[in-house]
């Protein structure tokens, strides 16, 4: 199972993986590079998902086979309506009239790169044989919510994306506690409507507005949530500071769930760098790994500069708690066999921009590789002392 990567011009980086006779790609675009003055937002985003379609034809594909996408946004009250009215004729299908809107979560975590207002990251599948795709876009009941579903073969993939506390013509209640239940029954309700439950569940995302107010009360939400839905094996997962839409709001979400008719492992993944995140109040495990006759692909969850005690360390060293948040991912995949060059995706989160040029230099000294698909975003971590944390996806080749 090849897995390669290459960038598409300055502003697109791409990872391919090919096996059985699907294609999955793992995208990273952003707008085209500028001097002087940066362009405004509308041509940023119409410049962005024009590197998008340009980087899906060079593989054969078109943005009717995107699964998800995820909006990285300057200002996100500023910039919705019109990103999503841009975003809604690019996936127009003119030939049918129809539209293909994959599953797609919107949030305020500005780029890092001076200028730069928006990013996104995108994920599709493409078949390479005669066996096709059944894709279904689920209209669903809430706010700037969607399901994206796809089936090939014995395998389906569902993406829930940008649940948040209201459905459709609702007013959010006020305090983040009751916004956050709100959320979590929402998230019920739609993986009802995708014919899912928790326990299909392997990965999700969470962002909260206040971030440092508001972290501990989510725990608590989450362990009570998950006790009284029996989740006992829990999904891999990113706790980050990102505003939704409207702001409204105090807290959004995305899940991703998989089911199969042929048997798979799915089991959690550890690290002897770290503690395990329960032991601190959390429900989440470091990465799961979900092992199938295709290939073998383990989500890491939101990693950072902690120890096996649990603890910050380094604080106030962004670069040495880049070193440490490196080397917790690299002992992670190196439990299962793998390594950095597995990596197909990341998604890394700043405390700061000035933290970037730092972050590239370490990134570089332990030979992480340089084209793989990484959006830098700026956002506050679960902790105020973390200055730096990252996830990801690897894929190991059987």
């Amino acid at each position: 199972m090849p897995i390669t990567r290459r960038p598409l011009g300055p502003s697109c980086t791409i990872t391919r993986v090919e096996a059985q006779g699907l294609i999955e790609l793992y995208l990273a675009c952003a707008p085209d590079p500028f001097t002087g003055n940066p362009p405004d937002v509308q041509t940023q985003i119409r410049s962005m998902y024009a590197n998008l379609e340009k980087a899906l034809l060079a593989e054969g594909a078109s943005l009717g086979v995107v699964l998800s996408e995820r909006l990285f946004l300057s200002d996100i009250d500023r910039h919705f309506a019109l990103v999503a009215r841009i975003r809604k004729d690019v996936y127009r299908d003119l030939r049918s009239g129809t539209s293909f809107l994959p599953a797609t979560s919107f949030i305020q975590q500005p780029p890092c790169s001076p200028g730069q207002l928006c990013a996104l990251q995108a994920w599709a599948l493409v078949p390479t044989g005669h066996e096709a795709l059944a894709t279904d876009s689920i209209k669903t009941r809430f706010q700037n919510g969607s399901i994206r579903t796809l089936t090939f073969g014995d395998t389906r993939h569902v993406c829930v994306a940008n649940i948040t506390a209201v459905k459709e013509g609702q007013t959010p209640v006020e305090s983040f506690t009751s916004q956050a239940e709100a959320m979590f029954r929402n998230a019920d309700d739609a993986l009802a409507e995708a014919r899912v439950s928790w326990k299909d569940v392997l990965r999700t995302w969470f962002w909260l507005s206040d971030i440092d107010r508001d972290y501990s009360d989510f725990n608590d939400v989450r362990n009570t949530l998950y006790k009284a839905r029996q989740v006992s094996r829990l999904p891999a997962s990113t706790g980050i500071a990102g505003i939704p839409y409207p702001s409204a709001l105090s807290c959004a979400m995305d899940l991703y769930a998989y089911q199969s008719k042929t048997p798979v492992e799915i089991a959690t993944m550890h690290a002897k760098t770290m503690n395990e995140a329960p032991a601190y109040g959390s429900a989440f495990s470091r990465g799961l790994k979900l092992a199938s006759p295709r290939s073998t692909v383990l989500f890491i969850s939101g990693t950072a500069s902690i120890d096996t005690t649990g603890e910050v360390v380094h604080i106030g060293d962004v670069e040495n708690q880049v070193r440490k948040t490196c080397e917790n991912i690299e002992t992670l995949l190196d439990a299962q066999g793998a390594s950095v060059d597995n990596l197909v995706s990341l998604i890394s989160y700043l405390k700061s921009a000035d933290s970037l040029a730092a972050f590239k230099k370490v990134l570089g000294e332990r030979s992480w590789p340089g084209d793989l698909p990484n959006t830098t975003v700026v956002a506050g971590v679960c902790r105020p002392d973390w200055l730096v944390e990252v996830e990801g996806i690897a894929i190991v080749p059987h």
